[in-house]
């Protein structure tokens, strides 16, 4: 899934969210790899699933705290519950 691109004729505001956007997409390739590579690792060692549970949970986890401190933080801490809310009902 490609995020949203936006015009190059942008404000300073608009432009940091492109940034943000091109950010995540590269993140998305690399996060896409490692779920294949874990995949396929346990698809032929499925002894090994459940160190990959625990270390795929971990990360996510760690993610998730992360953005809820820094959006606490950044003094608008209702961020955190927006995004989790769209991504768990759209």
């Amino acid at each position: 899934m490609k995020f949203t691109a936006l015009d190059e004729n942008t404000s300073s505001k608009t432009q940091n969210l492109k940034n943000v956007e091109e950010r995540l997409y590269n993140a998305q390739s690399i996060i896409k790899d490692c779920i294949k590579l874990t995949l396929e690792d346990i698809n032929s060692n499925p002894s090994c699933e459940k160190e990959y549970v625990v270390s795929w949970a971990n990360y996510l986890k760690s993610l998730s705290d992360y953005f809820f401190v820094a959006s606490e933080n950044s003094g608008n801490k209702d961020i955190y519950k927006k995004v989790f809310r769209r991504m768990m009902f759209k």
